[in-house]
């Protein structure tokens, strides 16, 4: 308002019609003359110019200094929460709009910030929550198969991640996020409400798991396990490489272990997401990892509320179509699932629709929402976005003939060397290079039954 006001105030007539002089009759001469009210006018005009200049010199540094403490009380904000762990297993709640809350840094001191990351916190889904049951819920019995599996999961993270960064303090607790059903409705109805029905009337608790999992992921980001995937070596997710345009797992194994040149990461190159290939070449998300809002998780749930309105072909882009329908993934339907989980489909789906564009768009966000930013070129900046800022894990036997052949991971012991029935599942692992991360089933699940176990 003052800006404007000092605008219209300027006008050369009413500039000398207030504070001019009146004239004087009384002689029959004007009080001034001609060159002396032409130097006054000049004046009076100086004057209004450089009051102008000021005004708006006052109102930008007053826009500035609203921008820097609105910056900062969200920076710090931020900080503040992203330090409060949740080691009661109730999941961090996100902000529900899809636009990230960017707050930039500025300062052209010091060096750049890192790279953002995977935020560290660990996802876990079941009927009931297993860490900390609720009285309606069954009693937490740390013998339970799966409860030890998941605290020993949480376990090894909270040292991994205390060992290899500054985000946690020596003492600090990893955050944990254990969604049971009744608390899986209030991720869904945030992060996808079409969702809401689908997840309360799916009778496959697999299904539903996979709903939960996906809208965990997309509002709050993390680390998401199955409950009954054992952890043989925490994984750090910026050493693996840029993954091979091949999904096959045994052909990446001698990839890594043979003298190709390895596709190392750039500082550029950062992970927003990650899960495991399984033996055919599809998305097994008993392990995966992303960024919060996601552009792929974001279309998973697209294409999640497709499959449920029985319309997921026609959600579908048409080359996925043509591959798909006519290929060995099938497209599922309600009446036939093809095999398929329906979060494994529709992400795997969700990775191959998504764009460069999408990809590099929710990049830059990500970039200037943590203040980092480089002028270093990308590298491998042929590859497609996808495969710059995603990274994966390969299921693969330890029995399976080319692994054997290869002669790698002999220190890895057998997941059923005590049973007296082998179990062929019981020796399928995830790995990434030449290293394994974790096996696919731990002791206690469906394929590896514990009552096979000799003693």
């Amino acid at each position: 308002m003052r800006r404007r006001q000092a605008t219209e105030d300027t006008d050369p007539d009413d500039v000398i019609f207030v504070l001019g002089q009146p004239e004087d009759n009384s002689s029959g001469k004007k009080k001034y003359d001609r060159p002396q009210r032409n130097r006054c006018i000049s004046f009076i005009l100086l004057f209004g110019v450089l009051a102008n200049i000021a005004v708006l010199l006052v109102v930008k540094i007053k826009q500035r200094s609203s921008r820097s403490s609105t910056s900062l009380i969200t920076t710090s904000l931020r900080q503040s929460a992203s330090k409060t762990p949740d080691d009661s297993s109730v999941s961090e709640r996100g902000s529900t709009s899809d636009q990230p809350n960017v707050s930039t840094n500025t300062s052209t001191n010091g060096p750049d910030p890192e790279p953002p990351r995977i935020p560290r916190r660990l996802i876990f889904t079941n009927k009931y929550n297993l860490i900390a049951p609720t009285e309606k819920d069954p009693q937490y019995n740390a013998e339970d198969p799966f409860t030890a599996n998941v605290l020993r999961t949480i376990e090894k993270y909270q040292e991994h991640w205390n060992n290899t960064g500054t985000e946690l303090g020596k003492d600090e607790k990893v955050v944990v996020s254990f969604l049971s059903d009744k608390t899986c409705l209030d991720t869904i109805f945030k992060a996808e409400p079409r969702l809401v029905h689908a997840f309360h009337h799916e009778r496959h608790g697999f299904f539903k798991a996979d709903i939960c999992r996906a809208a965990e992921l997309y509002l709050n980001g993390g680390y998401y396990f199955d409950i009954d995937i054992k952890v043989v070596e925490p994984i750090n997710l910026e050493s693996l490489d840029i993954p091979a345009f091949i999904p096959d797992p045994l052909w990446n194994l001698k990839d890594a272990t043979g003298d190709n040149a390895r596709r190392t990461p750039g500082k550029d190159d950062f992970v927003t997401l990650a899960t495991v290939y399984n033996y055919q070449g599809r998305f097994l998300m008993a392990f995966t990892a992303a960024m919060p809002r996601h552009p792929v998780l974001k279309k998973s749930l697209e294409y999640m509320v497709a499959y449920y309105e029985e319309r997921l072909k026609e959600a579908l882009p048409e080359e996925i179509v043509h591959t798909d329908a006519f290929g060995d993934r099938k497209i599922p339907t309600r009446r036939n699932t093809e095999g398929h989980s329906v979060g494994p489909y529709t992400l795997s789906a969700a990775y191959r629709a998504t764009t460069d564009e999408e990809w590099e768009e929710y990049i830059q966000s990500i970039m200037k929402e943590h203040g980092y930013s480089s002028k270093a070129k990308k590298s491998y900046e042929h590859f497609t976005s996808n495969r710059r800022y995603a990274r994966f894990l390969y299921e693969i036997s330890l029995e399976d003939e080319g692994v054997t052949n290869l002669g790698v991971w002999k220190d890895v012991p057998l997941g059923d060397a005590d049973y007296t029935r082998k179990r062929r599942y019981c020796n399928d692992v995830c790995f990434g290079g030449d290293k394994v991360y974790f096996y696919s089933r731990a002791p206690g699940s469906r394929v590896c039954p514990v009552e096979a176990i000799l003693d």
